[in-house]
């Protein structure tokens, strides 16, 4: 092998995650990415690895640290992608790049969830874990960031944990997206993102306490169709998509789980007894 060859495979081979507090930078689909993580003591080859959407602040650092009692108790490794407000405006990260600044609709290859593959493929490499169960849990903007993932697009992850977002998008036609799905282009065929919607493996994760208005929640007429609060939004959403999925006999695969006396607080959340059911329901650890 000639020294150039072995010196391009060591500038591409990925940085290693080590134990505690650290920041994996890599490039997705020609974006850079922070990648802040956590690597517990208690973490081995193939555990699991969390990855945590930060909410409209943009403090992917601060999340991380937040996280990491979750990183402790499970023994997982905990990754906190930051999505900067300069390059992921609010339309391209919490609502994913779906929909252009002109209101059209971006294809897939231009969504903001394209990045996810490689960044979850990137952080498998990172910490020589292949096989290693991947769960996301998104709070707030995050959560919103994840509640419009799911009907448009499957990746290989073992659970999605939306936790107290603004609004959702409803199982249903009767809103047009971001609140549903009434008014998607043909080649997003309607019946196909309604199924995948409902079989997906989410859990609604609600802060018991989440129910009242702030100066940062959705309060659009769109949203307040929803419901009054992000907690009624919730529960709202898992009851129109347990009714949709009965009707249609399509597999239900969505779990609803609350944070008693839990606010709009996502450390709250993180460290609530709740957060086991929410993020490794059926005793999967």
């Amino acid at each position: 092998m000639t020294y150039a060859l072995s010196l391009l495979i060591a500038l591409q081979a990925p940085a290693e995650i080590r134990t505690g507090k650290g920041l994996l930078t890599s490039t997705i689909s020609g974006k850079e990415m922070k990648l802040h993580t956590y690597r517990p003591v208690r973490f081995h080859e193939n555990g699991p690895i969390i990855f945590v959407f930060h909410g409209m602040l943009r403090n992917a650092a601060e999340y991380r640290d937040d996280a990491c009692k979750l990183g402790d108790r499970f023994g997982a490794l905990i990754v906190c992608p930051e999505f900067d407000l300069a390059r992921f405006t609010n339309t391209a990260y919490n609502r994913g790049g779906i929909v252009k600044a002109d209101g059209s609709y971006a294809r897939e290859s231009e969504w903001t969830y394209s990045l996810l593959p490689g960044m979850i493929t990137a952080v498998k490499q990172s910490c020589s874990s292949p096989n290693s169960p991947v769960k996301l849990v998104g709070h707030s903007a995050g959560g919103q960031f994840l509640a419009r993932l799911v009907p448009f697009m499957r990746l290989p992850v073992d659970r999605i944990v939306i936790s107290n977002p603004s609004s959702w998008v409803f199982p249903s036609t009767e809103q047009k997206f971001p609140y549903g799905l009434g008014d998607t282009p043909d080649w997003l065929r309607k019946d196909e993102l309604l199924k995948s919607y409902v079989e997906q493996p989410i859990t609604i994760f609600l802060g018991g306490s989440d129910d009242h208005q702030d100066g940062s929640m959705d309060e659009s007429k769109q949203a307040n169709v929803q419901g009054p609060h992000r907690l009624a939004r919730g529960r709202a959403i898992f009851e129109s998509a347990t009714k949709l999925a009965k009707t249609r006999g399509w597999k239900f695969g969505w779990q609803l789980v609350e944070a008693p006396g839990i606010g709009h607080d996502h450390a709250g959340m993180f460290n609530s007894p709740a957060a086991t059911e929410a993020i490794f329901p059926f005793g999967t650890r």
